[in-house]
């Protein structure tokens, strides 16, 4: 059984684990992302956190690194992270210094498209597009095996897509149902007080819910043309009231594509959930 090292630099927590290549987290770390100040203190608490859950002890290669934020995969250079304010500069030097190990980063989403690729529902598919609908919105795309990061790894910036006179994430993510929402004069604090209306059938909130159905599926469809993938895996913490709108959204989809790509795709929900791109750091790792 081979074994990896992820770590995993999200909004709110870094994390280290070990995983083993069928996906199962042996050991893991955690430490909240709000105590790093610098790029200094975030290398330092990513090495302290891969000697905590000692990671020399396995057959370990290579650590894969997921990071909440661009990412040049080359060099290994980042542009900017939550909460920790830095120049850019490559990660990937720095800590191949530090843990005297190769060193892979990618975005996020292209780190949890590569999870389901080797372990979730994308395995065995040739073409697998990631979407992860949350805070923001953003995709990750596999072909063969291989991340489609495009160039500088700046391709998937699916949330910055243009809709109607604003970006994707701003209208049709967690935050920005409630600007969604604004427009058609409902306020409602976040995503899961605008669910919880839907739920009570609230008159407004179905003409809101019909507008953001529109607008993601509206978009999915367009992916479909552009990329026409094996599978669609969805993530993120909409996905969490997926049972109030999934099944109408690929409906809407569907009817939104060509007849011959009809009932052809497939639309899933990851079942890795939290555990995805620090199980897919750790996969990066293992050849």
């Amino acid at each position: 059984m081979k074994y990896g090292l992820g770590i995993d630099f999200g909004g709110t927590l870094l994390r280290a684990a070990i995983i083993r290549e069928d996906g199962e987290i042996i050991r893991q770390l955690k430490a909240p992302t709000t105590e790093l100040n610098n790029k200094n203190e975030l290398i330092a608490k990513m090495v302290e956190l891969a000697k905590g859950v000692r990671y020399e002890e396995y057959d370990i290669k290579k650590v894969g690194v997921a990071i909440c934020g661009p990412v040049e995969p080359k060099e290994g250079i980042i542009y900017y992270l939550p909460n920790v304010k830095f120049e850019p500069f490559s990660l990937k030097e720095e800590l191949e210094k530090a843990l005297n190990i190769e060193v892979e980063l990618g975005n996020d989403a292209n780190v949890a498209a590569f999870a389901e690729s080797k372990i979730g529902f994308g395995k065995g598919k040739e073409i697998v597009q990631f979407i992860t609908i949350s805070t923001g919105i953003g995709g990750g795309l596999v072909i063969d095996g291989k991340i489609i990061g495009g160039k500088m790894g700046m391709g998937q910036e699916i949330g910055h897509m243009h809709v109607l006179d604003s970006e994707f994430e701003k209208l049709c993510s967690g935050t920005g149902i409630p600007l969604l929402a604004k427009r058609y004069e409902l306020n409602v604090a976040n995503a899961k007080e605008f669910f919880d209306l839907v739920t009570a059938k609230d008159e407004l909130a179905l003409k809101v819910f019909d507008a953001w159905l529109e607008l993601l599926s509206t978009q999915i469809a367009n992916m479909v043309y552009y990329i026409a993938p094996d599978i669609f895996v969805f993530g993120g913490g909409v996905m969490k009231s997926r049972n109030l709108f999934f099944d109408e959204l690929i409906s809407r989809v569907e009817n939104k594509i060509l007849p011959a790509l009809r009932g052809k795709i497939e639309y899933k929900v990851t079942y890795l959930d939290q555990d995805l791109t620090v199980v897919g750091a750790g996969l990066l790792g293992i050849k």
